[in-house]
């Protein structure tokens, strides 16, 4: 790839550095998004999938670490618990363009360093801010969500940089050994997306992300070095949608972040929206069709019996299901996996939507009534306007059984967040073990 289009490790350093130049709105828009990020850490921690992987950890040893799922992990353990956390309900945080998703790669590994080193909140602030920079441009350089059509997933392609990022700039490194934490980090590119099952090894793929930006950061701080260019030339000949992501501002990371409102995959969020606030009411309908973007059919079914959780939020019938229940929200419906007992659902179907404009994530539907009516539905994914976003963790931490009492001064201190002396003394993972009736 020519240099003027290449990514240099030293382009992700600068990118670094300018994100302190990052305005008001950026910085109150991060705290946002951490606490937005803890509450999903928080529901996600008993789901099944992190609940499993929580208790094979214990071959890896243990340590001093606590992550919303226990204690006693290695900060690795915990690092991974917790953006697994974040991303299994599928209520975190996404940059579309890129196709990442940043909250997940990047709040946790910077949440568990902070804490360990006694940073202040504004350093974590700084650290989310310039992790969210570094992975959107990443990530839209990869192609965003083009790279789906060849077998690509930006998230665990390119996330460890964003963790890379964020927890080099709290462990004080200078230029050479960020440049040296982002060759180590760009040296383990993959990042496949599966054809058919997404399930476990898609959620792991994204936490594991996080855990080697979290290990890059930490060895290129112990002097380690590797090669700057790896998202120049190799980058582009392995990745077909490699590309210019042209100029960057200061915190154009967090800005185009969204953050998503219902518990299933985000192509299927458009659907749920469209269900849920629609005229046309789900048991009057006898058919569904759903055309989406073909890449994007990658990630979902129509399967009414899937075998596990994750399973479940990829599945259009269980979306259908969910919003005829009036529960489109509720992570909990999805997680049982099963539609057992329910009423019998309208014909479903899902094909490529021929003539989407580029980059959308959004649908077409065909409804057909019991009566033989018919209408087409266009709709884009939703997200939760940031003013909301209280509102949203509100509701998570409810669903996730944590006290009423204890939810309202945690979210007062997330959101104060800018001028706490340090992360440590909020001391949020104990608080938040806190639940009903406990």
């Amino acid at each position: 790839m020519p240099a003027e289009t290449g990514l240099h490790a030293r382009d992700l350093v600068a990118t670094v550095r300018r994100a302190a130049a990052a305005g008001s709105d950026v910085r109150e828009r991060a705290t946002l998004e951490v606490l937005d990020a803890v509450a999903c850490m928080r529901l996600g921690a008993s789901h099944p999938l992190v609940t499993t992987v929580a208790a094979a950890g214990a071959w890896g040893g243990t340590g001093r670490h606590r992550s919303f799922a226990g204690e006693g992990h290695p900060l690795e353990q915990a690092v991974r618990l917790d953006a697994l956390a974040c991303h299994v309900d599928e209520l975190d945080s996404i940059e579309p363009g890129a196709a990442v998703l940043s909250a997940a790669l990047v709040v946790p590994a910077a949440w568990h360093v902070a804490e360990l080193r006694g940073s202040s909140g504004t350093a974590l602030l700084d650290a989310v801010v310039a992790g969210y920079d570094v992975v959107s441009l990443a990530g839209q350089a990869l192609g965003g969500p083009a790279a789906y059509a060849h077998g690509w997933w930006p998230t665990s392609t390119v996330g460890a940089l964003g963790a890379a990022a964020a927890v080099g700039l709290l462990l004080d490194l200078d230029d050479d050994a960020l440049a040296a934490a982002f060759g180590l980090a760009a040296a383990r590119t993959g990042g496949l997306l599966s054809d058919d099952d997404l399930g476990a090894g898609h959620y792991l793929a994204a936490a594991d992300a996080a855990v080697a930006g979290l290990r890059a950061a930490h060895l290129a701080g112990a002097g380690l070095t590797a090669s700057a260019t790896y998202l120049g030339g190799p980058a582009s000949r392995a990745f077909p949608t490699w590309g210019d992501p042209g100029p960057r501002e200061p915190g154009d990371g967090v800005r185009a972040t969204t953050t998503k409102p219902y518990p299933c995959a985000r192509p299927l969020q458009s659907v749920a929206a469209a269900l849920e606030t629609g005229a046309h009411r789900v048991d009057a309908l006898a058919a569904i069709t759903v055309e989406l973007p073909a890449p994007l059919l990658r990630f979902v079914t129509t399967d009414v019996e899937v075998p596990d959780a994750t399973r479940a939020a990829a599945s259009l019938a269980h979306v259908v299901a969910a919003v005829r229940e009036g529960r489109a929200g509720d992570a909990r419906f999805f997680r049982t996996a099963s539609l057992e007992g329910l009423a019998p659902l309208p014909t479903l179907e899902l094909r490529p939507w021929a003539d989407a404009s580029a980059g959308t994530w959004g649908c077409r539907l065909l409804l057909r009534a019991h009566d033989g009516t018919e209408v087409t539905v266009r709709a884009e994914p939703p997200t939760v306007p940031p003013g909301r976003l209280r509102v949203k963790a509100l509701r998570v931490l409810a669903d996730a059984g944590v006290a009423p009492d204890v939810v309202g001064p945690v979210l007062d201190d997330l959101g104060r967040l800018d001028s706490a002396p340090t992360v440590s003394g909020l001391r949020l993972h104990r608080r938040l073990a806190a639940v009903r009736g406990v």
